[in-house]
């Protein structure tokens, strides 16, 4: 009788401990998330995610104005556009590609955020609380340009995603046969990231068709990442530090 007694007590210590573990691990966990600069990453990741889905039946018309050519499919402003895309492939046209852009912006923050305030560190002059300007516009750029070419694969997947169904788009089908791959004739689902990405990388030049654009799409990023850092760090430097 003892002995279950004991085997009892011992169940209901081991349970205890667990739960305690359990509640450490939450605990600690949280802890982590509400310090800087994680909430922020969190917080910026998430309000991303949000922002780019409200708008994203506008930004997907505005890849096919883009793409459309001399087929002028999509040619009756951006409401009617949409409307038209609703028509022809239900609402989930509307948001065809937006996944990837919602997984895709939080390494892209998180890259570029983290290596700017990396790059501060190894800039930063002796005895010199801030960066100067010439130093912040390095490190944004570094930051910006370093982002996108680690989600540059995603960026690009996106984009084929938002064109492969649009059904207005006949001019892109073609009888080469790497057209034919990126844009096919008729897609009885729509490919999802992994197939897409592993579809440019077997059929369109390996690495390099991954990263086809990333020049002309870091040039533009780089200066506008830099001048988004500098700016911003301008600005804080002219309020009280309590207040930053």
């Amino acid at each position: 009788m003892s002995s279950d007694s004991e085997i009892q007590k011992t169940k209901i210590s081991n349970n205890d401990l667990n739960n305690k573990r359990q509640i450490s691990v939450i605990t600690s966990t949280f802890n982590y998330i509400k310090q800087e600069p994680t909430v922020s990453l969190l917080c910026g990741g998430i309000a991303g995610a949000l922002s780019r889905t409200v708008v994203s039946p506008v930004e997907r018309v505005k890849v096919l104005y883009q793409v459309q050519g001399s087929t002028q499919g999509y040619n009756k402003g951006t409401i009617h556009s949409i409307i038209q895309i609703w028509k022809e492939e239900g609402w989930k046209g509307m948001f065809r590609g937006n996944g990837i852009n919602c997984i895709r912006i939080i390494p892209y923050s998180a890259v570029q955020y983290s290596v700017y305030q990396d790059l501060k560190k190894y800039l930063l002059i002796e005895n010199e609380t801030e960066l100067s300007i010439i130093n912040k516009l390095i490190a944004g750029s570094i930051a910006g340009f370093i982002s996108v070419l680690v989600t540059y694969p995603m960026d690009l997947v996106k984009t084929r995603l938002s064109i492969q169904t649009a059904k207005s788009l006949k001019n892109l089908h073609h009888s080469n046969d790497t057209m034919e791959i990126a844009f096919p004739k008729k897609i009885s689902k729509p490919p999802g990231m992994f197939k897409s990405i592993k579809d440019i990388y077997l059929h369109e030049g390996g690495i390099k068709g991954l990263y086809r654009g990333l020049l002309p799409t870091s040039i533009g990023v780089a200066p506008y990442v830099a001048l988004n850092f500098a700016f911003y760090e301008k600005l804080k430097e002219q309020f009280p530090i309590d207040l930053q």
